[in-house]
């Protein structure tokens, strides 16, 4: 009976001792997966941010260009970086749902920009004028939704004690 009162004591003790080591908590590890995540999508945000100033670009100086030039710089330009983008982001790892949802707005995000070139692609090919509108407003709602990403984002970041900043 002495030897078995001995090994529970010996196993306490190693249970115990073996607790203390130097573990990563699940707050780490989210930290860890969080600050994975923004320097992924940081690392490809560059890529995003020429489309959208290429478009801004373009359509500044819209009519200092022919419609044959228009078209072919949103689609060299912008939409190709724009489909660069969202390859890269199908490669961005993530481990959690949280950060997967997050994810799946930002792609929500950029398929919508996508779409919002290609929209002014077809009105410039078929001089239809009155589709401007239309587009103006989906791209004033898509960076309305990217606002919202960019708020759950930081709301995210924050519970673990992360900043996250815009460039």
């Amino acid at each position: 009976m002495k030897q078995w009162r001995k090994l529970v004591a010996v196993v306490g003790i190693a249970f115990i001792t073996g607790g203390c080591g130097n573990k990563t908590t699940a707050q780490d590890t989210v930290q860890e997966e969080i600050i994975h995540y923004l320097e992924q999508t940081n690392e490809i945000a560059h890529i995003k941010n020429e489309a959208i100033a290429t478009y801004n670009d373009i359509c500044a100086n819209a009519e200092e260009m022919d419609k044959e030039e228009l078209i072919q710089c949103l689609q060299d330009d912008v939409l190709s970086k724009l489909e660069q983008y969202e390859t890269e982001l199908e490669n961005v790892v993530v481990n959690s749902m949280e950060l997967e949802g997050l994810k799946s707005e930002l792609k929500q995000v950029i398929i919508e920009q996508k779409q919002d070139v290609e929209d002014t692609i077809k009105a410039l090919e078929e001089y239809n004028t009155s589709a401007i509108d239309d587009i103006n407003l989906s791209i004033e709602e898509n960076k309305k939704a990217y606002e919202e990403y960019m708020k759950q984002l930081k709301q995210y970041a924050k519970e673990y004690s992360i900043q996250v900043v815009e460039e």
